[in-house]
């Protein structure tokens, strides 16, 4: 197929995130730029999504296809919960679909995440009906769809999350994210925009980690 996957590291880490601006929309390539970043130990990067989304690790990969970039995926982990693997930003090229680049960069993501405490790989995503296509591929390769929130309401301009589960070894029960131990910003209302403006307010003002979560919470509520 000609498709070549290698880690996201400092050497590469601007072509990768140059991909990722190319692939997703304005409104997501601070977001982008800000973890790509931390995924490869840019201090101010690991500050600013730590403070902004709790996140603890992360790593990503790229693809190639015959020599070019084609498509990024990763994960991170929350902190203190390194149990949950979470797919990061993932896309490919639309010079590239239909040829598995999307399935080769996943698999690869996830398969990144092992280490002996992994127990889920986890995605959140939402109801848009831009990301149709990829719910039904995460159906068709094992996970399992929930509301982010059991009692969550959708609301006018907004679309409701929702977190696809599956356990990290076949062999181990699949434990539902509503049953987990621990919960995420309060995202049910799916509003990236407003996500990005909130992240970019918080850095600028350099609140500290002890006030960003909550102040984040608070500004989403």
């Amino acid at each position: 197929m000609g498709i070549e996957i290698v880690p996201v590291t400092a050497s590469n880490v601007d072509l990768a995130i140059a991909l990722g601006c190319e692939i997703f929309k304005p409104n997501d390539h601070f977001a982008i730029q800000q973890e790509l970043g931390a995924s490869v130990g840019c201090l101010k990067a690991q500050t600013c999504v730590m403070n902004t989304m709790g996140i603890q690790s992360s790593s990503y990969v790229m693809a190639y296809h015959k020599g070019r970039p084609a498509g990024i995926s990763g994960h991170y982990a929350y902190e203190g919960h390194l149990e949950d693997a979470w797919l990061g930003w993932t896309g490919v090229s639309e010079k590239f679909n239909g040829l598995g680049i999307g399935k080769a960069v996943v698999t690869a993501a996830f398969d990144a995440a092992r280490h002996d405490g992994l127990r889920h790989h986890r995605i959140w995503t939402s109801e848009e009906p831009q990301v149709v296509a990829a719910r039904m591929r995460f159906a068709r390769v094992g996970f399992r769809v929930e509301r982010y929130k059991s009692d969550a309401h959708e609301t006018e301009g907004a679309s409701l999350a929702r977190v696809f589960t599956r356990s990290a070894d076949p062999a181990r029960k699949r434990v539902k994210w509503a049953e987990s131990a621990y919960s995420l910003l309060d995202l049910e209302r799916f509003d990236m925009a407003r996500l990005d403006r909130i992240a970019r307010g918080l850095t600028s003002t350099s609140v500290s980690r002890g006030l960003a979560m909550p102040a984040l919470r608070a500004a989403i509520a």
